[in-house]
């Protein structure tokens, strides 16, 4: 801290930023840049997105592409292979925090004992306990913060007038694009809503610059360079130099002599990128991250103005491109107070000022947030949110249902995270069976379910019959094993798939609804309708009802149009009976 402002610390290269990778060279550590430029060269020695192995499954691993070799264990740990033998990833990553440590005391004169670690929102405490285990490992005590909530304090911490604010948080790094509204309330801080695209990230740019280079030149010499692993390198570091040259200047100059050689002798590689070509190739990437914008504010319920200001972090939110696309969807530029890359760890740090300043303040600042929906499953395989995404956890909700049909027993509660609209495509929690419920026509006993999540994952459901009073609490422990699970039920848009789903669904219990009222209406005619029809008209219904579990959504509608002219068949009967006694 300088003046009451935080500063970042250079490491030994007098960098700010020490990129997350770890080689082994004759059996020592080498940290950060040097480490990664050496990759192709080392690599099944080089470890470098070792995020990607946080809390990752067997299945998951296996659609990794990565230079190094790892395993997954059954209880999720994860094990790299190097050539000096085997290391398990809380390891590795503890070279990497014991290399910041160092950092930091040398800058510090003393010795440093606590941190803060900067997570996203969407980590499990699978993935948070490794990192706590490899902070152990260097001698160092954490505590973690959401990112987005870091980004939110920087803001704040450099504007005064930040006591009724909604913040958009547009997080561009590496390898993950993330959003968030954060809304700001006297200096406590919510995430409203927040969505992410795991495929997206700077990475994915530096490797469109690479292959560009590498197509060009073996157009020109017939050569290809990826067979070379020291030209792969170079290009490799001339790609993403390139790539972050650009977002300053409108041309760059790429000179690399004697990249490669053939019979006739050395050939160099010689190009000329601009700044409009780049943004012609990653355009399509970067237009992914608008719906994923608008999908975050309509979960808010907000409207592009109702953002009072925009946060982007992440060192890929340089590129003018992004500050151009964010600037056209919220009329607004954003904060360019601070820089890029340290904004979120600067955040990091001021939320720790703040513990010691104000506990019950830091509180609220430094809470995890619900990263999913928490819900039950209604007729149909309906998603009913009762705990929303984005609550400062601990985190609860309630909801009253009722009973689907007359004289219901029990009723089986299914219990599951998500943000898609049908439980199909969430995570299925657990489920029980509630008993006991009174004999009562359908939709009048009425079940109370209330859902609590702490901030250990840990999800207390409470289960009440409001007729007799009658109650029953059961504790689960929360799906969510990885990040990639918080990736697939986390998009927010319903595939094409999906949707037809839930629009299945959705008109199965507009169906079931319409059955019933129907079914109401019957009984009260009994007494004008023949006993064969009643018998009749009832078999149909029930049976109708079966074939709607059955049927795909083309046919729903059929089996709706053929219900209501049963019911007009019925109906008819059932007058013409009423006007012939009447005439007798």
């Amino acid at each position: 801290m300088e003046a009451d402002r935080p500063r970042v610390a250079e490491n030994i290269e007098g960098e700010r930023v020490t990129p997350s990778v770890l080689a082994i060279i004759d059996g020592s550590p080498l940290v950060g840049v040097t480490a990664k430029r050496q990759t192709f060269l080392n690599p099944k020695n080089t470890f470098y997105t070792t995020k990607k192995l946080l809390g990752i499954t067997p299945e998951q691993a296996s659609s990794l592409d990565l230079t190094y070799d790892f395993s997954v264990g059954d209880s999720g740990s994860v094990t790299i292979r190097a050539e000096d033998g085997a290391h398990p990833l809380e390891e590795i990553i503890s070279s990497i925090f014991l290399r910041l440590k160092e950092t930091a005391e040398s800058t510090l004169g003393y010795s440093v004992k606590n941190a803060v670690i900067a997570v996203p929102s969407y980590y499990t405490n699978v993935q948070k306990s490794t990192l706590t285990d490899a902070a152990l490992r260097s001698g160092l005590e954490v505590k973690f913060i959401n990112e987005d909530i870091a980004a939110a304090i920087a803001f704040a911490s450099i504007d005064q007038n930040t006591k009724n604010r909604n913040v958009f948080v547009y997080d561009f790094g590496g390898h993950s694009f993330s959003v968030s509204v954060v809304k700001i309330r006297d200096n406590s801080y919510e995430v409203a809503a927040s969505a992410r695209d795991l495929t997206l990230g700077g990475a994915l740019f530096d490797k469109m610059v690479f292959d560009y280079l590498v197509e060009e030149f073996k157009k020109k010499t017939n050569i290809d360079l990826t067979t070379d692993p020291a030209a792969v390198q170079k290009l490799k570091d001339t790609a993403e130099r390139v790539k972050m040259e650009l977002s300053t200047s409108l041309t760059s100059d790429i000179q690399l002599p004697y990249i490669a050689a053939d019979e006739s002798g050395p050939k160099h590689l010689e190009e000329k990128l601009s700044r409009a070509q780049l943004e012609r190739m990653v355009l399509p990437e970067l237009l992914k991250t608008i719906p994923i914008c608008k999908q975050v504010l309509e979960e808010c319920r907000m409207e592009p103005q109702h953002i009072t200001d925009l946060v982007l972090c992440g060192g890929q939110s340089r590129m003018p491109k992004i500050q151009e696309l964010t600037k056209e969807l919220f009329g607004k530029d954003a904060s360019r107070a601070l820089n890029f890359d340290e904004l979120i760890a600067i955040g990091a740090v001021l939320s720790s000022t703040i513990t010691l300043q104000a506990p019950k303040a830091a509180e609220q600042q430094t809470m995890l947030f619900n990263p999913l929906d928490l819900g039950i499953e209604l007729f149909g395989g309906l998603m009913h949110p009762i705990v929303p995404l984005g609550l400062p956890m601990p985190a609860e909700g309630s909801t009253i249902i009722s009973i689907a049909n007359d004289n219901q027993k029990e009723i089986d509660i299914k219990i599951f995270q998500g943000q898609s609209k049908c439980t199909a495509n969430n995570l299925s929690v657990g489920s029980f069976t509630f008993k006991n419920i009174e004999t009562a026509p359908k939709g009048e006993a009425l079940i109370k379910i209330s859902m609590l999540i702490n901030a250990v994952g840990t999800i207390t459901v409470t289960v009440q019959n409001l007729v007799n009073g009658e109650l029953l609490r059961t504790q689960f422990l929360h799906a969510i094993k990885s990040e990639e699970d918080i990736h697939q039920n986390a998009q927010g848009t319903l595939q094409a798939q999906e949707e037809e789903k839930y629009q299945a669904a959705k008109l199965s219990v507009e169906i079931h609804k319409e059955i019933h009222d129907l079914m109401r209406v019957i009984h009260h005619l009994k007494a004008v309708i023949s006993e064969n029809d009643f018998v009749d008209v009832k078999k149909d219904f029930e049976k109708l009802t079966t074939e709607i579990e059955k049927s795909p959504l083309e046919d729903y509608i059929k089996l709706r149009d053929d219900m209501r002219l049963k019911f007009t068949r019925i109906l008819r009967n059932a007058m013409n009976k009423t006007i012939e006694t009447q005439a007798l």
